[in-house]
C-alpha cells in the first residue's frame, strides 16, 4: 500500500474456523486519505484440494473491548479461480460506507467450488492458529529430536498439532480436517500420535552410537562402545560392541605400526649422520 492508504486495524493473522476449506491469511481496515473512504482488505489460503469460485465474507463492527456489532455487511468475492494452496483476494478492496469504524471483525459464511459443491459456515468462531511450536518445546533431549527427525525427515521441525480439527503437520503445514497425510510432505498423520519419547531416546542413542562407530578416530569409537554398551540388546547393539572392540584394536596396531616406522627412519638418519661426521 501506497502513502494514500492509513491502516487502521489489522486482524489476527491466518483465522481458521472448524472445517473450513480456506484460512484468512491476513486482514487489515484502511482509511483511504484521497477519497476519505474505508475499506477492508483480506487475504485467503485454499486448504481444501478443491478449487474455489466463490467466497461470501461477513463484516461487522468491533468494540475496543472485543463486542461484535449486530449489524454486518456481506460481501461476495467472485469469477476468480484459487486452486489448492493458493492464496486469493489481496488485490480486491471491500468498501465500507460508515466513517467511523476502528476495527473489524471477519468471518467466512460460505465458499463455493467448481465441481459445483458448496461450504457453508457452522457458526464457530474464526480464531488465530496458534504459533507452531518447534519440536525442541516437545522434545528435551537431543537423542529424541535425532530420532524424530530420522524418522520423518529433515524438515520436521514442529510439534504436530491439531487446531479445530485442522492438522498442523510436523513440517509446519496446515491441512484441512478429515486429511490423513500432509499436503506437503506426505506424512502419515496417524504416524505422528502415541510417539514415546522413551522409545525416541533410545533410537536417537542408537542412531548418534552408530554415527560414532563409522568414525575412524579412536576417540569417536570409544564413545560409540560405551553408547553400545549403555544400548545392551537393542538392535544390533551387542555386535557393533565387539565390532567396536575390533576397530580399536586395529587402529592401535596401524598407529604402533606408524611408530615403528617413523622409530626406523630417525634410526637410519642418525646412523648416516654419525657415518658423516666419524
Amino acid at each position: 500500500m501506497s502513502e494514500r492508504y492509513l491502516k487502521i486495524y489489522s486482524l489476527p493473522n491466518n483465522l481458521y474456523s472448524e472445517t473450513a476449506p480456506v484460512i484468512i491469511k491476513a486482514g487489515a481496515l484502511l482509511q483511504d486519505l484521497e477519497k476519505n473512504r474505508l475499506l477492508v482488505q483480506l487475504k485467503f489460503k485454499n486448504i481444501s484440494k478443491k478449487t474455489i469460485t466463490s467466497l461470501t465474507v461477513e463484516i461487522r463492527s468491533l468494540s475496543k473491548e472485543g463486542k461484535i456489532g449486530e449489524r454486518s455487511i456481506d460481501f461476495t468475492y467472485d469469477a476468480f479461480s484459487a486452486e489448492y494452496d493458493s492464496e486469493f483476494g489481496s488485490k480486491t478492496p471491500i468498501f465500507i460506507k460508515s466513517k467511523t469504524l476502528t476495527a473489524v471483525s471477519v468471518s467466512v459464511k460460505s465458499v463455493s467450488f467448481s465441481d459445483g459443491s458448496v461450504w457453508e459456515t457452522t457458526a464457530d468462531a474464526w480464531e488465530p492458529i496458534k504459533p507452531r511450536r518447534k519440536i525442541e518445546k516437545l522434545l528435551s533431549h537431543p537423542y529424541q529430536v535425532k530420532a524424530f527427525k530420522a524418522r520423518f525427515g529433515k524438515n520436521a521441525v514442529f510439534v504436530p498439532e491439531k487446531f479445530k480439527g485442522a492438522r498442523i503437520c510436523t513440517c509446519g503445514k496446515i491441512n484441512m480436517e478429515g486429511s490423513e497425510f500432509c499436503s506437503r510432505c506426505g506424512i502419515e498423520f496417524a504416524s505422528l500420535s502415541g510417539l514415546s519419547k522413551d522409545e525416541l531416546y533410545v533410537e536417537g542413542e542408537y542412531l548418534t552410537a552408530y554415527a560414532l562407530f563409522e568414525s575412524k578416530n579412536a576417540h569417536d569409537i570409544s564413545k560409540a562402545k560405551s553408547l553400545f554398551l549403555h544400548l545392551g540388546e537393542y538392535k544390533d547393539s551387542a555386535d557393533k560392541l565387539l565390532l567396536c572392540d575390533e576397530k580399536l584394536k586395529a587402529i592401535a596396531a596401524k598407529k604402533k605400526k606408524r611408530k615403528k616406522k617413523v622409530f626406523l627412519a630417525l634410526a637410519a638418519a642418525f646412523i648416516l649422520f654419525i657415518g658423516a661426521v666419524g
